[in-house]
């Protein structure tokens, strides 16, 4: 009944960093990305000029996509755990 409980409504919290060092972070995060987007880009055009095998990198990238989306419809089903690909024995 006379318990004291830890009702301090006055307590705030701090952010971890700050609007602009967040703001420098995102710009950082997406100069990078596309940098590396048009090295990705610049590699599947070169092999597709020089070595006409386009269809190797086209065909592995949809098989990757189609095998996440079967196991996220597995997952929504309930018929693969949540864990799935976390597993390292699977």
């Amino acid at each position: 009944m006379g318990q004291d409980l830890d009702d301090d409504d006055t307590t705030s919290e701090e952010t971890a960093i700050g609007f602009w060092s967040a703001f420098a972070w995102l710009a950082g995060m997406a100069a990078l990305i596309a940098l590396l987007s048009e090295y990705v880009v610049g590699t599947i055009v070169v092999t597709y000029v020089q070595e006409g095998r386009i269809w190797c990198i086209l065909l592995h990238t949809l098989y990757n996509a189609m095998y996440l989306k079967v196991i996220n419809f597995g997952r929504k089903l309930h018929l693969i755990p949540g864990d799935y690909l976390l597993d390292s024995s699977a």
